[in-house]
């Protein structure tokens, strides 16, 4: 959770100072993350798949091949990351299809050229995150994120509104910073990895080329991973972006309702995150009825947890957007949004934990055939509806794209749950696809070179 905190504490940052600059640097760096994120979690979403790889290589006393592991999903990350930077880098002719803002659309575009570069350091740390995470080794991940985040708000002041005789750069300062924070962040766990009792997975031990049977494996098990994330995210970000057809207020709103509620989701997504880990030993170690207990803890403490979030951004709406800006009119659009934001905790929580015990399963496919049924079938076409107008109704505005949100969110939470209790219930499915646990030599042979 500390974890997750602090990398969202980042964006964050961001949207607190860019918003004092102007609405325009808040609105830009909105708009450049609602691109930004999708094609982030795509991809790290695909690296995902080292988690429950690992998680139950090691339930099944395999841990020397978990190095193996980790080397190909890096052919992953690298190639993720270089398509990921062509298509950000030429992110303004996006922006000029949707039709945003003219005067947010050049600062959007600037901000993200920066930000992209940092997007090999990005998915350097996941991948390395992952590992430790599937080893069930959480802390050191922890301290890093917590350093980042002081290292951020430094760099943010310097460099957003040009202390120490910078020049100041506004919103495209934010893109500056996190590409070099995350950069620092690959670098500093690579180190503790290497040198602490991690090494035993041989992560670092040989270098190796593309292997093509155990790409295959990661990338059937995590590109589903990956599209769930993506359809989910870009559902969000789609919002994001057609709100920006609405005005720089209407999207810093958005804007500011989105980092309050994304605050409140880390808890969930770490519990789901910790879900995988757990589910996934179990597995491994052949105990399904542990497994499932700790899917049905990790689910009802989420819940508890969503419902105190939901009162705490209900009740203290006005206060929260107070925090963001002075301007009357924005805090107003926030306040509104934040109700929104506050009625669909539960069952974001309810989603996002169910998601994380079924990857400790290996179950990817469906969950995300659902994941697009939900957003993108329900909640996305009666949020445009309801926003833009049609037969019989008037426009609501950003409103409306909100209340799509939630029935996107309702309908996702109650297929994924039921498809879970599914599968934690069928023994013969889930040892199906678990990794072998007898000792033996690696399933997926690796040259030494």
């Amino acid at each position: 959770m500390v974890t997750q905190l602090s990398q969202m504490g980042m964006s964050t940052a961001d949207a607190l100072m860019a918003g004092r600059v102007g609405a325009v640097d808040l609105a830009a760096v909105s708009i450049g993350s609602n691109l930004f994120w999708p094609i982030l979690l795509l991809m790290s979403g695909t690296l995902l798949a080292v988690t429950p790889t690992i998680s139950q290589l090691r339930g099944a006393g395999r841990v020397p091949e978990t190095g193996a592991v980790v080397r190909q999903a890096a052919w992953i990350a690298l190639v993720g990351a270089m398509l990921g930077v062509a298509i950000m880098w030429n992110a303004r002719f996006v922006f000029e299809w949707i039709g945003v803002d003219a005067t947010v659309a050049p600062v959007a575009s600037e901000f993200l050229r920066a930000q992209c570069l940092g997007l090999f350091g990005m998915l350097g740390f996941f991948l390395l995150r992952y590992l430790c995470e599937g080893m069930a080794w959480v802390r050191p991940a922890m301290l890093v994120a917590l350093s980042a985040l002081c290292i951020k708000v430094c760099l943010n002041y310097i460099l957003v509104f040009g202390a120490w005789g910078n020049e100041p750069l506004g919103g495209i300062g934010c893109g500056v910073s996190t590409a070099l924070v995350v950069s620092y962040q690959f670098l500093a766990l690579g180190v503790i990895v290497r040198f602490s009792h991690m090494r035993r997975t041989g992560v670092f031990d040989r270098f190796n080329l593309p292997n093509f049977e155990m790409l295959r494996k990661l990338l059937t098990l995590g590109i589903p991973i990956g599209l769930s994330i993506f359809c989910e995210v870009a559902f969000f970000s789609g919002v994001g972006l057609l709100i920006g057809r609405l005005g720089a207020e209407a999207i810093a709103g958005h804007q500011i309702a989105m980092i309050v509620g994304g605050l409140a989701f880390m808890i969930p997504l770490a519990l789901g995150q910790a879900t995988t880990i757990r589910v996934g030993a179990y597995v491994g170690g052949r105990r399904l009825d542990r497994a499932r207990n700790a899917a049905r803890v990790s689910l009802l403490t989420a819940t508890t947890i969503a419902c105190a979030s939901a009162v705490t951004l209900i009740l203290g709406r006005h206060f929260i957007a107070g925090l963001f800006s002075s301007d009357a009119g924005l805090t107003e659009v926030a306040a509104t949004l934040l109700i929104m934001c506050g009625m669909f905790q539960v069952f974001d929580a309810i989603n996002i934990v169910a998601m994380g015990a079924l990857r400790g399963y290996k179950d990817t496919r469906l969950p995300m055939l659902l994941s697009v049924f939900a957003y993108w079938m329900v909640g996305m076409p009666v949020g445009v509806y309801l926003a833009f107008g049609g037969p019989g109704l008037d426009g609501l505005g950003v409103i409306g794209f909100w209340i799509g949100l939630v029935i996107g969110l309702v309908t996702g939470s109650l297929l994924v749950s039921f498809r879970l209790y599914l599968i934690s219930g069928n023994p013969e499915r889930v040892l199906s696809k678990a990794e072998p646990q007898q000792e033996r030599a690696p399933e997926w042979h690796e040259s030494r070179t």
